[in-house]
């Protein structure tokens, strides 16, 4: 569980390493941003599953807090997924200033759920 978790984890980082490139003038794939921004929701209604009960022991940062506020953590998965959605919104405009300022309250709503729910990187 905890492998996958990681993978969840390491493939909705990639997808907002994705976007950021293109905010950046990086690379020039911004028709890609609504795809990669759906598909960070669709990791966002995972997470909860992602974390059963019994899955804080071993090699993870994961809080007890998770399980014992259950619905504020439920409530950050679901921040994220509102935010990745208004992002995927803003990137079929084209407009970057736009696309930015989404992919920032995608970056506020991963905070919002790593502060309170995530021990920090020994």
């Amino acid at each position: 569980t905890i492998a996958y978790r990681k993978m969840v984890m390491g493939a909705t980082g990639a997808h907002i390493g994705a976007i950021a490139s293109v905010v950046k003038g990086e690379t020039d794939y911004a028709a890609h941003v609504g795809d990669h921004a759906r598909a960070l929701a669709g990791l966002a209604r995972m997470m909860p599953d992602i974390f059963p009960e019994g899955s804080g022991e071993g090699d993870t940062r994961a809080k007890p807090e998770i399980w014992t506020d259950w619905p504020g953590f439920t409530a950050a998965a679901k921040a994220l997924e509102t935010a990745a959605m208004d992002l995927a919104m803003k990137a079929d405009s084209g407009d970057m200033a736009a696309i930015g300022a989404g992919l920032g309250a995608v970056g506020k709503s991963c905070g919002g759920c790593h502060k309170p729910f995530r021990k920090p990187a020994k």
